[in-house]
């Protein structure tokens, strides 16, 4: 006689548990909260609405049978969600059993053998938790169990097309996309003494300063034609091996995968062998990233782009996904909120919080302007075309410009970015790395260079630059009209809207003074005059 499996232990759940062990907890922890059915019932045995079938996940096969039971009972509540977990007793469970078999004319016996199971399993069902439920759906025994389900699945579909003499190629694919994205509860509340600074090398993928964490995006923002791929792809190598990348540093050597549009294989093999070259890697190197770095080069948006991107990053486990460009694959308005909102925060970032990954979206920059305004970090941040969802949802957003006049290009941190401490030549920090790409036409690499190499016509000056250019157009003595600092500021390089943000600040730190003089007519005259204490902005 079979050995009966081990009961669950809650705070542990491991790679080992064998298929029996893992399909039983997973079953009865599926009867005993609603909340966790509803995050992993389009992902276990997803249902089929047109056919009416649910798919068979289970190797077990009367667990199969339970958990289109379980699924009838919670289904119940899909308009009307309770507002509290919600479990089902067992002696509930085996009545409703019961009671569904006979309506649907299975064998009575299949009653009979799920109601004692269920009995059986009672002091499994007390052990069983809404947490240790979920520690077992994000266990790599639960991820493995899945994809090779999953491929069951898949061979069975395809023979059953070759037998039936309808297997094409271009089935093939349709076949791969088939893997529903899950619904997400989004509401477990924590109180506040529980919550932990996550520090550990598992939570943080790349630093300084938590740059990006476990569910987290990073935004790389530029123009059309700047080298965006080319430098991920530098940076995908750097990290596969555990080296920096431009200031930013993996706490492991981590796995990735790009996930791209724009670029056929030719360019992608450009991007890799210049780097290679570039970083003049060893063999061992080599296929260390080889083996930790994978590309999918897909066309496919939408809800189709998010199933296939959950079923890639199921199959390849990576620690980071680059998708680029971001673009290419939200099917909605790139500048409606909600559709980008959609994209992002219900589609995209539940998979990476459920697949244990971050996420690197490359994304273009708006439409240049003509005016000729100075740009400041806050508003570089909003730099990527579109929405301003694309800069507030992310942890960090990185902007790549080239500077005018030279072959030097800025990679600004424009959110977020004093959090990475980097310092400048002078230890004086920034958030600011300058990168020149290399000079050979045949080798794409990019290589960081020291801010006083910058050629001066390149150079912008730093807000502390201009705010102490707008301060010295103000009279040591005496009062001057508002207006006329501002053409003074506009003969000076700085735009009319940057020098109302200006003088705003400086009148806020209290360097600048502020007055209003009545006119006869029309509104008041506003003056400036210097605080007796202001003094150059150090």
């Amino acid at each position: 006689m079979k050995a009966k499996p081990q009961k669950l232990s809650p705070d542990a759940v491991t790679v080992s548990k064998d298929c029996e062990t893992l399909e039983r907890e997973l079953i009865f922890g599926l009867s005993k909260s609603y909340r966790f059915y509803r995050e992993i019932r389009d992902i276990v045995c997803p249902f089929d609405s047109q056919k009416r079938i649910h798919r068979y996940d289970f190797k077990i096969k009367r667990y199969n049978t339970l958990y289109q039971a379980i699924d009838s009972f919670w289904r119940r509540f899909d308009r009307n969600p309770p507002g509290k977990d919600m479990f089902i007793p067992p002696h509930h469970l085996s009545a409703y059993i019961i009671d569904w078999v006979n309506k649907r004319q299975i064998p009575d016996d299949a009653a009979d053998k799920l109601v004692k199971e269920i009995q059986d399993e009672i002091p499994l069902m007390d052990e069983i938790t809404l947490e240790s439920s979920r520690a077992l759906a994000q266990s790599d025994g639960f991820r493995q169990w899945l994809s090779s389900r999953e491929l069951d699945h898949m061979v069975g579909k395809i023979q059953a097309l070759q037998s039936l003499g309808k297997l094409t190629p271009a089935s093939i694919p349709e076949l791969f996309n088939q893997v529903s994205a899950p619904l997400r509860d989004g509401f477990a509340a924590r109180s506040l003494g529980a919550l932990q600074k996550q520090l550990t090398d598992e939570d943080e993928l790349i630093g300084p300063g938590r740059a990006l964490c476990i569910g987290k995006v990073a935004l790389v923002v530029g123009a059309t034609g700047t080298g965006k791929s080319g430098l991920l792809m530098q940076m995908s190598v750097a990290w596969a091996i555990g080296r920096p990348a431009f200031g930013f540093v993996p706490k492991r050597s981590l796995k990735i995968l790009i996930v791209q549009a724009e670029n056929d294989d030719g360019d992608v093999v450009e991007a890799r062998d210049g780097v290679f070259k570039g970083f003049e890697l060893t063999p061992e190197e080599r296929t260390q990233c080889e083996q930790n770095i994978h590309v999918i080069s897909t066309a496919i948006a939408g809800e189709q782009f998010i199933r296939g991107l959950e079923k890639a990053v199921v199959l390849q486990r990576p620690d980071l996904v680059i998708i680029d460009p971001a673009l290419a694959y939200i099917a909605g308005d790139s500048r409606d909120q909600s559709d980008v909102k959609e994209f992002l925060r219900l589609q995209l970032i539940p998979i990476l919080e459920r697949h244990r990954c971050g996420c690197v979206l490359v994304h273009h920059t708006n439409k240049p302007s003509n005016m000729p305004e100075r740009r400041v970090a806050e508003q570089d941040a909003y730099a990527g075309s579109g929405s301003n969802e694309w800069a507030n949802c992310p942890r960090i957003v990185i902007t790549l410009r080239r500077l005018p006049g030279s072959n030097v290009f800025e990679l600004r941190v424009t959110k977020r970015g004093e959090r990475l401490k980097w310092t400048d030549s002078e230890g004086q920090p920034t958030i600011v790395r300058f990168l020149r790409q290399s000079g050979d036409p045949e080798q794409i690499f990019w290589s960081e260079i020291d801010s006083k190499d910058v050629p001066a016509t390149a150079r912008k000056r730093s807000d502390k630059e201009v705010l102490n250019t707008v301060l010295a157009l103000i009279p040591g003595e005496g009062k001057i009209a508002k207006n006329e600092i501002i053409e003074l500021g506009r003969e000076h390089g700085v735009s009319k809207n940057q020098m109302y943000s200006l003088i705003k600040e400086l009148v806020i730190r209290g360097l600048v003074l502020v007055s209003n003089v009545k006119q006869p007519k029309g509104p008041a005259k506003v003056l400036l005059a210097l605080a007796p204490t202001s003094l150059e902005i150090q």
